[in-house]
């Protein structure tokens, strides 16, 4: 059947057509699996010639073509003739990756690189990695994917949405305006139970979808996007010292030389300043880690978080006893690190759940012990090594204190409100319901004091702040930040991320029509993941709010629709404001993301349910060490070593907050 349709398209076609070519490669193919080599050869060939000459070199489909001959070559040993075929695809996908950011929206782009451009790279990889010791420059190729592909979607629109809010042109921010109206709307909507949404919904999408790649046609003059894969691992090594190390982690899933397996594997790319090309170390497949994590209980409350980072004592030397946190992520780089002060790190996939300071080294040492951690969205952030000094800052904003659980009545008069007992900054559901719609937050007592303490150290500095506590911190107040952006926000309250609903098909159709809460049962990780501001009970309860007054709940979603560009940092004193869904090479779907969406410079974040006390004293001692050091890496770095001191052996108390560039 391949062989008759080759011959109609030969006669018909002619041999220089597309469609001719596409049939040479589906024979190919065949014969590939038959383990007919010598006739697959020629046809692969041939298919490539074709494309190379009808459609170019920058073409999939001659990419395509070049990725199936170096696979055919794999599956023969011949690996000579392989490896220049896969770096030729290499470079023509990464190249088609990146000019998709100047006319795609981010939701089709998003769709576009995991359905055509994801799967290449893990064969890419797959074949590199194994590769590397014969030829070591082979690891600088998978360092410069990872620069060029780790958050690619995120750093494309940030770059774009900042180039058109400095442009002073007109009408391209009127469109923008325009889309991020019409993306509120959507997020409102999002929030909303199926049944009691706007009909129109399909219609909003698709107008947000259009203004946004009208945005991103006509902001490519001056947005850059061309610039942003121009970094490589040799202009991160040139800014690197003598004692400081960068670590790429990535994630693929792997492919040998004939299919695919069911192994996701997990890769450090360990670059120092004196080495020719960066170092490509295996550390573990990711079901090894997924199991640490279950047998854990999951790394979210103390006791969980204890049984995850217990120091073992004598290290493990044998592949068969790599069963705890620091044998399986830390132990296989250790050797490369000799003399090292600074390791740059970029997570990648479960990793970016990890607390790396509070990782074992040893009998009795943490890695924060022995290294100063620097945690980075990507290594290419060590060019800029930019930081915040506090003698710059000028303007604050503190939320403290808060009130969730109001009238709605009270809600639309703004009373302030009493107080009640303190609890852990995390959610409880109540005992009588089994479904995740009864969602009960109590009052923060250390909330207010952490506000309070801070807001007497801007004063003292003479910084211009506004705090908001007990009803007063309100939803629209957050929202109004856009009109005078504060350089630094301080959000002291509960924090929450869902996890992704596990309901099957018939059951969603059936719940569409039912009052379900959408921040437990949403699709959209976005819209799992927030902040409570005043009020926000009511919204959790199920209680129908009048038109036009805000719920209270402050979604990831309705973040990154906000324009923060003027905010240096953002820190994000509650529970779990660093998780989310882990999506490929973007990384986290969250608020951290968010915020970045936003155009944050700097977001701390916790990783687990952070203690209302602890987390309190952490926060004052954190801008008591800014004010007297400056820099906020130092000051950070400071505070955690008082907490560490302090609370030794209980790194529930103190590692959950990392600070993110």
């Amino acid at each position: 059947l391949y062989l008759e349709a080759k011959q109609i398209q030969e006669k018909v076609l002619g041999k220089e057509h597309p469609s001719y070519a596409t049939s040479c490669m589906n024979l190919a193919l065949l014969y590939t699996r038959m383990g007919n080599f010598q006739k697959a050869e020629p046809l692969y060939l041939e298919a490539k010639q074709i494309y190379e000459k009808v459609l170019g070199k920058k073409h999939p489909s001659y990419a395509t073509s070049c990725m199936n001959l170096a696979a055919l070559y794999n599956n023969m040993g011949n690996f000579q003739k392989a490896e220049p075929l896969y770096l030729e695809a290499n470079d023509i996908m990464s190249f088609l990756s990146n000019e998709s950011a100047k006319f795609m929206s981010e939701k089709e782009r998003e769709n576009y690189l995991k359905a055509e451009i994801s799967y290449y790279f893990d064969i890419y990889h797959s074949f590199f990695l194994i590769r590397r010791k014969e030829n070591t420059k082979l690891a600088g190729i998978v360092y410069n994917n990872a620069l060029n592909r780790k958050g690619q979607l995120l750093k494309s629109t940030v770059a774009i949405r900042k180039a058109v809010l400095q442009s002073k042109d007109t009408a391209l921010i009127n469109t923008y305006n325009k889309m991020t109206d019409y993306g509120k709307m959507l997020s409102k909507q999002y929030a909303l139970p199926i049944a009691n949404r706007r009909k129109d919904m399909a219609q909003l999408e698709e107008k947000v979808n259009t203004l946004e790649k009208e945005l991103t046609r006509k902001s490519q003059n001056f947005a850059n996007i061309s610039e942003l894969d121009k970094v490589k691992w040799q202009n991160i090594q040139e800014s690197l010292q003598e004692d400081e190390t960068a670590i790429e982690f990535i994630h693929f899933r792997y492919r040998n030389d004939k299919e695919w397996t069911d192994s996701t594997l997990y890769y450090a790319l360990v670059l120092r300043k004196d080495y020719e090309y960066p170092k490509a170390v295996f550390l573990f497949e990711e079901k090894e880690l997924q199991e640490i994590f279950t047998r854990s209980g999951g790394g979210n409350d103390a006791n969980s978080v204890s049984e995850l980072y217990k120091s073992r004592g004598v290290k493990p030397t044998a592949a068969s006893e790599k069963s705890t946190l620091d044998s399986l992520v830390w132990l296989p780089v250790e050797k490369y690190l000799s003399g090292v002060k600074t390791v740059y790190i970029s997570p990648s996939g479960l990793l970016n759940k990890i607390a790396f300071d509070a990782i074992p080294y040893g009998d009795s040492l943490l890695l924060s012990d022995k290294y100063d951690m620097v945690y980075t969205s990507s290594t290419a952030q060590i060019i800029k090594k930019k930081t915040v000094n506090i003698e710059d800052v000028k303007s604050t904003v503190l939320f403290g204190g808060l009130k969730y659980d109001m009238a709605i009545e009270k809600m639309q008069e703004n009373v302030r409100a009493g107080v009640f007992e303190p609890y852990t900054r995390s959610y409880t559901e109540l005992p009588e319901s089994k479904t995740r719609n009864s969602v009960h937050w109590d009052y923060l007592a250390g909330t207010l004091k952490e506000v309070q303490t801070i807001e007497k150290k801007l004063l003292s500095k003479k910084i211009n702040n506004k705090t908001y506590t007990a009803d007063k911190g309100s939803e629209e107040i957050f929202k109004s930040m856009e009109k005078n952006t504060p350089e630094i926000l301080h959000i002291a309250t509960h924090g929450f991320y869902f996890p992704e609903p596990e309901i099957k098909r018939e059951e969603k159709f059936r719940l569409e029509g039912e009052k379900k809460l959408q921040f437990t049962n949403s699709d959209n990780p976005l819209l799992r993941s927030g902040l409570l501001l005043s009020g926000a009970q009511s919204a959790f309860s199920g209680k129908e709010l009048p038109e036009g007054l805000e719920d209270g709940v402050l979604t990831a979603s309705e973040i990154s629709q906000m324009n923060l560009f003027n905010m240096k940092l953002a820190v994000l004193s509650a529970c779990q404001t660093g998780l989310g869904k882990v999506k490929g090479s973007e990384g986290v779907y969250g608020l951290q993301r968010a915020f970045k969406m936003a155009g944050v410079d700097y977001i701390m974040v916790s990783l687990w349910s952070v203690p209302d006390a602890e987390t309190q004293e952490f926060m004052a001692w954190f801008y008591s060490n800014w004010f007297k050091e400056k820099d906020i890496k130092i000051a950070f770095d400071k505070t955690q070593e008082f907490m560490k001191t302090k609370y030794a052996g209980k790194p529930f108390l103190w590692a959950a907050f990392v600070l993110i560039h």
